[in-house]
């Protein structure tokens, strides 16, 4: 007789009743997810995720900051200038003579819009290589790297992907902007108070449409050039042919156009980058702008150079806009087609 002396198996474990058992025809036998209680992302926000990005990447380069610190610096000179024409009244009196001085203007009403104008004028020239800073790489270095198929695999759609990318721009460089201008507004506020909003109640918002124009052009055209790029090298350097070359070609168009008189021309002036966001700017703050002048007939005078046509620019801003803005979306796609 053989006896089986090897040890008993254990009987299996009791089923969990608080765990529903899977079928054997479910795709998910892990049924955790229906006890979530966590956050949920809306469609609406997905473009968070893309500009969210766009920030991480930008804080960590110190030229940002630098080109920011610098762009600071001529409204902190606007401040300067209004301190000193508040304290010193009679060093500044109107003056439209040899003496004429291009840092105040004492126009009724002009005041400190001008000072405001001048100031983003200036702010420009450190704007333009901050655009190419943010926006050169935005979509080139995704098509370099083919990250596009790494994006748009996610639940993320085209629309998505360009709305991040242009609000990640669009957003650094308004707040670059628009900080420093506030400042200057907080400034002059705390300096003439109520006689200070009496002037322009509206300023403010004057103010932010003001840092919102070459943030929306910068932006919008930096991005068009990038996505249709391999590097951003490529996509910085046409950024940066476009707006010098525009610049020196509507002076020089200018300067041929009026033929020692100022006022003529003044449209073909602002058919730049740069002219279109000064002169929507003057006509958004109503200034007339006097511009000194040397000429063989009058000798030295100061011109009074009026805003442009503000359809006229407001058109051209909306062209190059929406059309930079379509040129990116055109080339944003996950994988290349190949026609036979």
């Amino acid at each position: 007789m053989d006896f089986d002396l090897s040890p008993t198996p254990p009987s299996p474990p009791d089923p969990d009743a608080s765990q529903p058992p899977a079928s054997a025809d479910s795709p998910i036998a892990d049924t955790t997810y229906r006890n979530y209680d966590g956050p949920l992302k809306l469609r609406a926000s997905r473009w968070t995720v893309i500009a969210a990005a766009q920030w991480r990447l930008t804080k960590k380069k110190p030229i940002f900051w630098i080109l920011s610190a610098m762009g600071m610096l001529p409204f902190l000179f606007a401040g300067i200038m209004l301190y000193l024409q508040s304290r010193y009244p009679d060093m500044f009196m109107e003056r439209r003579g040899p003496n004429f001085n291009p840092f105040f203007d004492t126009t009724p009403g002009q005041r400190y819009t001008y000072q405001f104008y001048r100031a983003l004028d200036f702010q420009l020239y450190f704007l333009f290589p901050l655009a190419i800073l943010l926006g050169s790489g935005a979509i080139a270095a995704d098509n370099r790297t083919n990250a596009l198929m790494v994006y748009l695999s996610k639940p993320l759609t085209k629309g998505d992907y360009l709305l991040g990318k242009w609000l990640g721009v669009f957003l650094i460089l308004f707040g670059a902007s628009f900080v420093p201008a506030f400042g200057l507004y907080l400034y002059a506020l705390m300096s003439d108070g109520m006689a200070f909003l009496k002037q322009d109640p509206f300023l403010v918002l004057k103010v932010a449409c003001a840092s919102a124009i070459p943030a929306t052009l910068f932006s919008s055209l930096q991005l068009g050039l990038s996505a249709w790029s391999k590097t951003p090298r490529i996509a910085g350097a046409v950024f940066a042919g476009i707006y010098v070359a525009s610049g020196w070609i509507a002076q020089i168009l200018w300067a041929l156009q009026t033929r020692e008189d100022l006022t003529k021309g003044i449209l073909i002036r602002h058919l730049s980058i740069s002219g279109i966001i000064n002169g929507l700017n003057q006509n958004l703050y109503g200034l007339i702008l006097h511009w000194p002048n040397v000429s063989r007939r009058r000798g030295f005078n100061v011109a009074e150079l009026p805003p442009p046509n503000a359809a006229i620019l407001l058109t051209i801003f909306l062209v190059i806009v929406i059309g930079g803005i379509a040129a990116a979306r055109a080339k944003i796609n996950a994988v290349e087609v190949v026609r036979g």
